[in-house]
């Protein structure tokens, strides 16, 4: 069995054929700039919010939570 691989463009959306990739992409890029600065501005890392999220808050002090939850209630 022969795989073909094909280089892809810098739009995975216009690869998929997606309507409107130019916009997919922009999205795509403004969602990630947001998920940086939510990081930023928590101190954490998406690993640790993935953590959090999933209960697995094990390696996290209590006073670590409430220093990220007092962070999210300034905003």
């Amino acid at each position: 069995m022969t795989i073909k691989i094909v280089k892809g463009s810098d739009n995975v959306y216009k690869d998929l054929g997606f309507k409107n990739p130019e916009k997919w992409q922009k999205k795509a890029d403004i969602a990630r700039r947001i998920e940086a600065k939510i990081y930023e501005l928590l101190g954490i890392t998406i690993f640790d919010l993935n953590e959090i999220s999933k209960g697995l808050f094990g390696k996290f002090s209590l006073d670590e939570l409430n220093n990220i939850l007092n962070k999210l209630e300034e905003c």
